[in-house]
């Protein structure tokens, strides 16, 4: 009864992500934050979103959507973190992410 609780917790936590109202850049921020892949904003605006330390903040505090060039650089980190994930649940939520991405890039149309 224990494991089976602590499997329900642990899957619960893994996918609080989806459950909310958030912007995409900030559901895949909460995601990697969750799973310790990432430490802070900070950590997720120099090194997925290409910009400095306080984008993320910034973005919030005006209420925009990241710039065409971080999302595409979202996009080539979530490629290469897809490929050194092994955990199959993981890689799944990350394919995801990364199909969600190009969407948006889509929208965007050619540059």
């Amino acid at each position: 009864m224990i494991n089976s609780l602590m499997n329900w917790k642990k899957e619960t936590i893994m996918r609080l992500f989806e459950l909310t109202h958030l912007p995409l850049h900030e559901r895949i921020f909460e995601f990697l934050r969750l799973h310790r892949i990432i430490r802070n904003r900070a950590d997720y605006s120099r090194i997925y979103l290409g910009r400095s330390r306080s984008y993320m903040n910034t973005l919030e505090y005006n209420g925009h959507s990241p710039s065409r060039e971080s999302w595409e650089t979202l996009r080539e980190g979530l490629d290469s973190l897809h490929g050194q994930v092994t955990a199959p649940n993981i890689k799944e939520v990350l394919q995801d992410f990364t199909t969600q991405v190009e969407r948006k890039l889509n929208l965007f149309g050619s540059a």
